[in-house]
């Protein structure tokens, strides 16, 4: 009974272990997809404006293009025929005539009531000095009140002006006439910045009323005055209104009336650009349709600017039809050579001993490794600066990424015997994330093959950096070959391309040298290296054993 509990209990050990295998291929599937997905993009039709078409390219299927230059075009006459919006506020010309009128009231209040305390009201010429006095007194009281009267008009007052309103005690008719100037100029209108106003003037302002909240065109802008017109405009709109008063009230007036004048009409931005962004929000793309069959370039044709155009829109229409279908090939493709190598090793009664599900786990993980740094290298060939000072070769940065790692550390763990498989899968991978060519995958699976084989009699971990040294040796004469094999044989970009090789081959010595003994400790494996350190004349266990028993030590 206990033996049949037993080898039920073993088989389902073995049911585990296997469904734990198919879920790990699963994820390491589904992972090498995420990664791959940005790079799925479909390369027929690439051509750059001025090159020749090679062959016939008609629409596979019907789609809209957008006219670039006539969408920017309309949206460039659109912005254009949005006029500038200023505001024009009505109510300030009635503050400043409501505050002039209530101070110069307050005061003329106040000098009367202090006037009235004389005791012959008036004082005359030839009043005795005690009269004078209390005139005096009087005069002190009122420039006592000189802030309050200057922060009631919104203006500074000169002692002299003010000296001059206390003797006409604030008259009402001054007031009254300053009034009339301010009223007349800011009806007209006042614009803080004229020259910028006029700027305008061709195709006229949007003039928004801000206490009706109404607009109207206008295109007579040099009826509103500058500042500094408005101030001259003083003077003259003064000149009938007091020439019947005397000279030093006349000057009175008409300073007072430039201090108090303000803009009342302003440049509203905000609404303007708003405005602005409204209309061009209203304009939509100008597309036009493209039919299915529709010839868009001719064999020995020089590519346009609008057939670049059509193509790509083609290119991208294509893309987004056929991607969930090369997920699936993909995915299919990379799993199919996964159980390939895993029945031809695994199943071989040599390699039993290792078909456990922790080495499993780290081939997996090695290989996600190698995917990783091959995504790092294909995303620092898209991040460089423009306009810079040189450029690197996009396709050099391939050649940079230290796939060779991966079949390294298999080697050094695992053995030589299953670094060669795993660096036909690893090339594979590595390969379709750099866009599915056959050079590129013979330039990582000669590499990783090499540093395994470099690698398999590691006793000491300088072998690893010169496993690596030997492998960007090698990486460099593979990117020299594949320079003249894809006929751009140009110096710059073989250099380039031999020397990121070159660094690729010593970046997979130290960054196999780095993990080794991470992994080691993380999965408890013995390398060699491991058991020469084991077995170093140092460690304590030894020195005992050498001196408790000497004969078991030399045997």
């Amino acid at each position: 009974m206990s033996a049949d509990t037993g080898k039920s209990k073993h088989i389902r050990i073995n049911v585990l272990q296997k469904q734990l295998r198919w879920i790990l291929a699963a994820l390491v599937v589904g992972l090498f997809l995420v990664l791959l997905y940005p790079n799925l993009i479909i390369e027929h039709h690439h051509y750059d404006i001025g090159d020749i078409a090679e062959n016939d390219i008609k629409a596979t299927q019907d789609f809209f293009i957008e006219d670039q230059a006539a969408t920017a075009a309309s949206r460039d006459q659109a912005v254009e025929q949005v006029l500038t919006v200023y505001d024009f506020d009505p109510r300030l010309t009635q503050q400043i005539v409501e505050k002039t009128l209530s101070a110069f009231k307050r005061m003329s209040d106040l000098a009367a009531k202090l006037q009235a305390h004389l005791p012959h009201g008036a004082p005359q010429p030839d009043d005795p000095p005690s009269s004078q006095v209390a005139v005096n007194e009087i005069e002190s009281a009122l420039l006592a009140r000189k802030a309050e009267f200057e922060a009631l008009l919104g203006i500074e007052v000169s002692r002299g002006a003010f000296k001059l309103l206390s003797n006409e005690q604030f008259s009402p008719a001054i007031a009254e006439t300053i009034k009339k100037i301010v009223i007349t100029i800011m009806t007209n209108g006042v614009v803080a910045n004229k020259e910028v106003l006029l700027k305008e003037a061709e195709k006229g302002i949007t003039l928004r009323n801000v206490e009706n909240h109404t607009e109207r065109t206008t295109y007579a802008l040099r009826q509103y005055y500058g500042p500094d017109q408005a101030k001259t405009m003083v003077r003259i709109v003064a000149e009938p209104i007091v020439e019947s008063l005397n000279y030093n009230i006349i000057n009175l007036i008409v300073d007072f009336s430039q201090q108090l004048l303000q803009p009342n009409i302003t440049f509203n931005r905000a609404e303007t650009e708003s405005r602005k962004q409204q209309a061009l929000s209203d304009i939509k793309p100008v597309m036009y349709q493209i039919k299915a069959g529709e010839m868009l370039l001719r064999e020995g044709e020089r590519v346009s600017k609008v057939q670049l155009l059509k193509l790509d829109e083609l290119r991208r229409q294509e893309t987004h039809q056929d991607i969930s279908t090369i997920n699936l090939g993909t995915a299919v493709m990379l799993f199919i050579l996964m159980v390939v190598m895993y029945t031809l090793f695994f199943f071989n009664p040599r390699f039993h001993h290792l078909n456990t599900n922790k080495n499993l786990f780290f081939l997996c993980l090695v290989l996600f490794l190698v995917w990783v740094i091959t995504k790092i290298s294909m995303t620092l060939s898209a991040a460089q600066i423009p306009n810079a000072s040189f450029v690197i070769p996009p396709d050099a940065f391939i050649f940079a990424a230290p796939v060779a790692t991966g079949a390294m550390l298999i080697c050094l763990v695992l053995g030589f015997d299953l670094a060669l498989p795993f660096g036909l899968l690893a090339a594979t991978c590595a390969a379709l994330l750099t866009g599915g060519r056959l050079e590129v995958m013979l330039y990582f699976l000669v590499g990783s093959i090499m540093s395994a084989f470099w690698t398999q009699h590691c006793r000491e971990r300088k072998v690893i950096i010169l496993a690596g040294t030997k492998v960007a040796v090698l990486n460099a004469v593979l990117a020299s070959a594949i320079g003249f094999y894809t006929a751009e044989p140009h110096g710059t970009a073989l250099v380039w391309s031999s020397a990121l090789a070159f660094l690729g081959g010593i970046l997979s010595g130290i960054i196999t040298l780095g993990i080794a003994p991470l992994v080691e400790m993380t999965f408890s494996y013995s390398t060699d290296i491991t058991l020469l350190e084991l077995a170093n004349l140092d460690r304590p266990i030894l020195r005992r054993l050498m001196i408790e028993a000497p004969g078991t030590y030399h045997h």
